[in-house]
């Protein structure tokens, strides 16, 4: 069972005379289930008058009161092929609580989450979710910072890290993406630009167009790995120019003639992400 909703819910009336407070508190309003295998879930209720009951509004539920103060919730394996929902009607006198059930379907599935703290300053996740990467600060003998670049497979649980590089050599300070091959874009903020990484530790820099004075910014790539986008500068104070890799090579994109307030650029132009397919990309102005 996984809590989709829990907070305390209230509902409340008064009588004739207005003397007697009647009320229903329940402390969860919405739960789900797995097609099959639940374990039955119990909510706390809080009424006034206490004698409260409940009415399943469909017969694959089944809930009754197991205590003073407790809702116990079973449901029946899922077998129709489709999700399901239902209510449950919470009485106690005149004042009145729902709480929704939802149930999955057999082939149904729930998002899995998994904290990763091994990784500093933020981390970037492959197209199709395969790989994971960032990097890791330390600090070295002689108290400076040294960085170690990490790639961790999903999958395999396989973790691929490299390094330490002091910071002389490359200061890591921002993960920008990862392709679904493992191979890892980082800002480099001593030399500018990026280094990219891949599973085996081999690096090399990104490069921009030969007119391009700065090393370029990778953002994102496609599934296949074989586009990257980005953007990068051909001059200092000038505006920055969206840029497209094919293969590891770059090209300049267009620039639109304005932006999207109909006025001049003012900076130009970055390319953010491109479409798992590579037929789409992303940027901001």
């Amino acid at each position: 069972m996984l809590a989709l909703l829990a907070c305390m819910s209230l509902a409340s009336c008064t009588t004739g005379g207005g003397e007697e407070v009647q009320y229903v508190k329940i402390g969860q309003n919405l739960c789900s289930f797995l097609a099959e295998g639940n374990q039955p879930l119990e909510i706390d209720v809080k009424a006034s008058p206490a004698e409260w009951t409940v009415e399943a509004g469909a017969t694959w539920v089944k809930a009754e009161r197991t205590a003073d103060r407790t809702l116990t919730v079973t449901v029946e394996d899922n077998d129709t092929g489709s999700e399901r929902s239902a209510v449950l009607t919470v009485t106690a006198g005149q004042a009145v609580q729902e709480i929704g059930i939802r149930q999955l379907a057999a082939d149904g599935a729930f998002a899995r989450f998994r904290k990763l703290d091994t990784f500093s300053m933020g981390a970037a996740m492959s197209p199709s979710g395969r790989y994971a990467g960032g990097f890791v600060i330390s600090i070295a003998p002689d108290d400076s910072y040294q960085y170690s670049p990490t790639i961790v497979d999903l999958e395999t649980d396989e973790w691929h890290q490299f390094g330490p590089y002091p910071e002389s050599v490359y200061a890591l300070h921002q993960t920008m993406a990862v392709t679904d091959q493992g191979l890892l874009f980082i800002s480099d903020g001593t030399n500018g630009g990026q280094i990219a990484i891949d599973l085996n530790g081999d690096i090399f820099i990104p490069e921009a167009p030969a007119d391009f004075q700065f090393r370029p910014e990778i953002q994102g790539t496609s599934a296949d790995g074989n586009f990257w986008v980005g953007f990068g500068k051909k001059e200092a104070g000038g505006l920055y120019y969206p840029l497209l890799w094919i293969d590891g090579a770059a090209q300049e994109l267009s620039l639109p003639e304005k932006n999207y307030r109909e006025e001049e650029l003012r900076a130009g132009v970055m390319a953010r992400s491109i479409s798992a397919n590579g037929e789409v990309i992303y940027g901001t102005s």
